[in-house]
């Protein structure tokens, strides 16, 4: 009896070491379709909350479903918002293996975006219709929008922002 239970207490606990190692190298990428989109078998993600865009592999067995629909990487439109599961692989490269996508969400990053700027931006977007939720992201450069896309396109925001002086990247 006790052989059985040190060997159950040896199996949990290498399955729970396993659990928590598996963890360790998951990440989840929240952010934006980048403006680069695909390049080779990558998909570029612009990370909300970094100034940074992501290069990120892409499993080949991935199915994105967005209302019912089942898209490839590489037909995701720019400025969508997506929640990445990123997984580190043992030969260092990361690769995607789970994505949820939300057209109906964005992340907008500038090129220059300074205090009194930000207000004017909040303030602007805030009163563009179609526009729903605004949160600044100041130290990254960055806001976060949720809007209607029946009401104003990706594009449309950016011609909105642009047109009013500001740059984007």
């Amino acid at each position: 009896m006790k052989k059985k239970n040190i060997l159950t207490m040896a199996v949990l606990g290498f399955l729970i070491w396993q659990s928590a190692l598996l963890a360790q190298n998951i990440k989840t990428v929240l952010g934006t379709v980048g403006k680069e989109h695909i390049i080779g078998k990558q998909l570029v993600i612009c990370e909300l909350g970094s100034q940074a865009c992501m290069f990120l592999d892409v499993d080949p067995n991935l199915h994105i479903s967005i209302d019912g629909k089942t898209y490839k990487p590489q037909d995701l439109q720019v400025g969508w918002y997506v929640k990445a599961q990123v997984e580190k692989r043992k030969n260092g490269d990361k690769v995607i293996t789970g994505l949820e996508v939300d057209p109906s969400k964005t992340v907008i990053c500038f090129s220059e975006l300074s205090n009194v700027q930000s207000a004017a931006v909040e303030k602007l977007l805030a009163q563009t219709k179609g526009i729903k939720k605004v949160t600044l992201y100041l130290k990254s450069k960055q806001v976060y929008l949720e809007y209607d896309p029946s009401i104003i396109s990706y594009q449309q925001i950016e011609k909105v922002i642009t047109g009013n002086g500001y740059k984007i990247e």
